[in-house]
């Protein structure tokens, strides 16, 4: 018996003692809490970055072929062909037929996920999938950026994230399969990750002055773990409690003889509860990301001192989305990663092109086609 198959028969006691979760959603839960005390460890690497690299990117792999098995051949595959159309197109045509691409990938991804599991909630590798198209299609429009002066960028925001040159193999590698959040995100960009490698995320400069030094600022670990018990204590509790009330007793005749008042109360709380597996999966893995302190999101200066802060790996605000006033909160709450690929790599570009009568509809349009093929995807398109 090989290491991963004497790992998963241990969590199989787990997954059967819960008796609610099951083996694919452990393996994951398992990871996504392993990158914690790995991210310890990452840390200790000596200042080199292509050690760096090999080792973010052989956990990675390893996680993700324990998790979704050989299908991480997908993320090989995509990764490989988008690498090389990046190294060898002219960059003025390659972002444009790498995007036509990732999202010719996650259509017949999202199609055959339909044939094989429709209205299945299993973890197979199109999750991953939908991070990757997000992260390689970013990576080839931060290279076209690269070329650009600051006034022809598409907005002010993209001059922090575009790329003089084009990247190393290890370096797109290691950026590809980089455990923190190669299996649940978010979505950080190219230039991120290197300056995270490089130390450079963390020097702050005025002027001539180095202020801080080139490392990891205190902090992190406790930053990291209030957001781990964020996680765990209340949205755990949510995603337990599904098991007691599930949404599809919603089609049960034994509702259906319910009042309507208790029908509307009972509908809305199952449904609360099912947003709550992905508050507690983003929070889980915005922890990691602190943890390992590519989440540093800069300082803030308090009374004359420069103190860090821990945003930067955040995609979701859920007491905002809960208590949103209108679509706008809703949407500047829900998958910030998402939302801000959609507005700087879609909206913006839009806007400046030829088609700019369409920035809306094509935003939303690249929206709903990313997320899948259920018709609420393109009602809630309709609704908006």
């Amino acid at each position: 018996m090989n290491f991963n198959s004497w790992l998963d028969k241990q969590l199989f006691y787990v997954t059967e003692a819960s008796g609610f979760l099951t083996q694919d959603k452990t393996r994951y839960i398992f990871c996504i809490l392993l990158v914690y005390p790995l991210s310890l460890l990452f840390r200790l690497l000596p200042p080199n970055a292509t050690l760096k690299h090999l080792v973010g990117m052989a956990l990675g792999v390893w996680m993700g072929y324990f998790c979704i098995g050989t299908d991480i051949i997908h993320s090989f595959i995509s990764s490989t062909v988008v690498y090389l159309m990046v190294e060898y197109l002219d960059p003025k045509l390659s972002h444009k037929v790498v995007f036509i691409f990732c999202f010719a990938y996650i259509v017949i991804s999202h199609l055959y996920r339909l044939y094989v599991d429709y209205l299945g909630w299993t973890l197979d590798f199109s999750g991953i999938q939908m991070l990757l198209t997000l992260r390689l299609t970013a990576y080839a429009f931060n290279v076209y950026d690269g070329t650009l002066s600051e006034k022809d960028l598409a907005c002010p925001e993209l001059k922090e994230s575009r790329l003089p040159r084009k990247v190393s193999m290890i370096e797109y590698y290691g950026y590809v399969y980089f455990f923190s959040f190669f299996l649940a995100g978010p979505a950080i960009e190219m230039k991120t990750y290197l300056d995270f490698i490089n130390m450079n995320l963390f020097k702050l400069q005025k002027g001539d002055q180095l202020v801080t030094k080139a490392e990891i600022p205190p902090g992190s670990v406790i930053a990291s773990l209030s957001k781990l018990g964020y996680a765990l204590i209340p949205w755990s509790l949510c995603v337990v409690a599904q098991n007691f009330y599930p949404v599809a007793f919603c089609l049960t005749p034994e509702f259906i003889a319910w009042p309507f008042i208790f029908r509307l109360v009972y509908h809305w709380f199952s449904v609360s509860l099912i947003r709550a597996t992905y508050y507690f999966a983003w929070i889980l893995a915005e922890g990691g990301n602190v943890m390992v302190g590519i989440g540093f999101s800069g300082y803030k200066e308090v009374n004359g001192v420069y103190v860090p802060t821990w945003e930067r790996a955040c995609n979701v605000h859920a007491l905002g989305f809960e208590f949103a006033q209108n679509v706008k909160e809703v949407t500047g709450s829900w998958n910030l990663y998402t939302e801000n690929w959609l507005r700087h790599h879609i909206y913006f570009r839009v806007k400046k092109s030829d088609w700019k009568a369409y920035d809306v509809l094509a935003t939303y349009f690249t929206s709903a086609f990313w997320h899948g093929f259920y018709p609420g995807y393109y009602l809630s398109l309709i609704h908006i």
